[in-house]
């Protein structure tokens, strides 16, 4: 599907994004898919109808599979592709940019969140001082680089329920 914008042929925005479904790895195209979404060029449903509409042609699965994990709220490209390896990496699904209140007012937003465990992913280069009560694990790009391995382990067990004594 194509159109025409100031008489240069352009694909739409679903075709866009099928194309990147099909050449980038997923972590990519999904970095790239949530920042689509975020500024409104196409939303979630128009790339999910077009993939059913293809069913059976060389990309639809890929480009549902990148859709399902699309999330508009990141804000930068680093905060998606830390999203979406640790996903991939059986990590569950945080909550993005989930902001903690105090007194009623908006405190503190951390870029990934699981609120039920208190447990926090900064990736911000520097990141600030952990809220009151919250684990914050670094995911910075340098930190990423090192070793994201460590990352996945160090924030699997954060995340696992704590036993009670007593």
């Amino acid at each position: 599907m194509n159109r025409r914008v100031d008489g240069i042929r352009v694909t739409t925005p679903q075709r866009t994004g099928w194309d990147l479904a099909r050449w980038l790895d997923v972590v990519e195209a999904v970095a790239l898919l949530d920042a689509m979404v975020a500024r409104g060029a196409v939303s979630v449903g128009a790339l999910t109808e077009y993939a059913q509409a293809r069913i059976g042609q060389p990309g639809w699965a890929r480009l549902l599979k990148a859709v399902k994990l699309v999330d508009p709220a990141t804000r930068t490209p680093h905060e998606s592709r830390v999203r979406v390896r640790l996903t991939l990496a059986g990590v569950p699904a945080p909550v993005v940019k989930y902001v903690l209140a105090r007194d009623g007012e908006p405190a503190t937003r951390l870029d990934l969140a699981w609120p039920d465990r208190c447990v926090a992913v900064s990736c911000a280069a520097e990141p600030g001082p952990a809220p009151e009560g919250w684990r914050m694990l670094h995911a910075g790009p340098d930190q990423v680089a090192a070793g994201f391995d460590l990352l996945v382990r160090d924030l699997k067990a954060a995340l696992r329920p704590r036993r009670s004594r007593g």
